[in-house]
């Protein structure tokens, strides 16, 4: 999601270039119909990683003529100069980056810039002009709007419903606010005439239904129901969305959704490193030197998250839906 803004960028400088996203195939709906991409190069095939050879063969038929590498990873690297890509841009600060031949000289685990930012900063290597800030948008064809509708309608959610989506997990990119609090603030919401829905991949599931065992009936429970972009659609039609920082935050984001988000107080994962980009957005980080397991130290472990409470929560679900 916060490599997206890359392409608009990209087409601003050379209109006619042919720009392939190299992905999981579990992320390749998010970009598949973007305006402005030409196609992907999946990394992976029925859940394995594709074998080196394999994928070797697609870039080198490709004729690239410039590798972007906004995710480094060695395997990644290695796969651009063996296919002997002539301009290869990537971070200088790895064992392996002499493996690129343009380097950008930013540490991001300090995360002293957006994500989003750092990503838009490495096409400053191909000649293409990059602003200060930027934020993602993502458009939603129709046909995956229907069928969220379509799923939304099978759990049992009324098109007049003020549905507030919780997405309680983060798939172990963060530190989780604890899954009572998102039943605790799933049965205030109901309370307050808000449909609370939870929604998590399908490997989230008991996370999901834990947290709706403990909303007491209030909340629908929606693991694995839609696919990314069924996903992108039904945030859409959410009055508010509350999250842990992870993919589907910044999808919420890019659709336009009022969201707040859920921090933890470690520079590499923080909000101003991976917050969400828009207008009605807010976000919370727990003090780290008022955790008692951490102490102000290295986090450790959820227990700081605990600090956001859900009156807090709450309150700024209840701001963003009055605006």
């Amino acid at each position: 999601m916060l490599t997206l803004p890359v392409v608009g960028l990209i087409r601003n400088t050379f209109p006619g270039a042919e720009i392939t996203f190299f992905l999981r195939s579990y992320t390749r709906e998010l970009v598949a119909e973007y305006p402005g991409v030409s196609g992907v190069i999946l990394a992976d095939r029925n859940g394995r990683v594709r074998p080196f050879d394999d994928l070797l063969l697609d870039v080198r038929q490709g004729g690239f003529d410039a590798a972007v590498h906004v995710f480094p990873r060695p395997a990644q690297a290695w796969l651009s100069y063996r296919a002997k890509i002539p301009v290869r841009v990537g971070t200088a600060f790895r064992w392996y980056s002499w493996l690129y031949n343009r380097w950008v000289w930013d540490h991001r685990k300090t995360g002293d810039l957006h994500e989003a930012v750092y990503n838009i900063r490495l096409l400053r290597k191909l000649g293409v002009s990059v602003p200060d800030s930027v934020r993602p948008s993502l458009p939603v064809p129709a046909a995956y709007r229907q069928a969220a509708l379509n799923t939304a309608r099978r759990l049992g959610i009324l098109e007049n419903d003020r549905v507030v989506a919780l997405h309680p997990g983060s798939g172990g990119s963060a530190r989780d606010w604890d899954p009572s609090q998102f039943s605790q603030l799933s049965r205030e919401l109901s309370a307050k005439g808000f449909r609370p829905v939870i929604t998590g991949a399908q490997e989230e599931r008991q996370l999901v239904e834990q947290v709706v065992a403990g909303s007491n009936g209030s909340a629908v429970a929606a693991a694995g129901a839609f696919s990314l972009m069924e996903l992108a659609a039904f945030l859409q039609s959410c009055s508010v969305v509350v999250s842990n920082s992870t993919g589907p935050m910044h999808i919420a984001a890019a659709v336009g959704t009022p969201l707040v988000g859920l921090f933890p107080p470690i520079a590499a994962a923080s909000a101003r490193r991976w917050g969400p980009l828009g207008d009605r957005t807010m976000t919370f980080t727990p003090d780290a030197a008022k955790c008692p397991l951490c102490k102000g130290g290295d986090c450790q472990s959820n227990v700081c998250m605990r600090q956001i409470t859900v009156t807090e929560v709450l309150g700024a679900v209840e701001t963003l839906t009055s605006r």
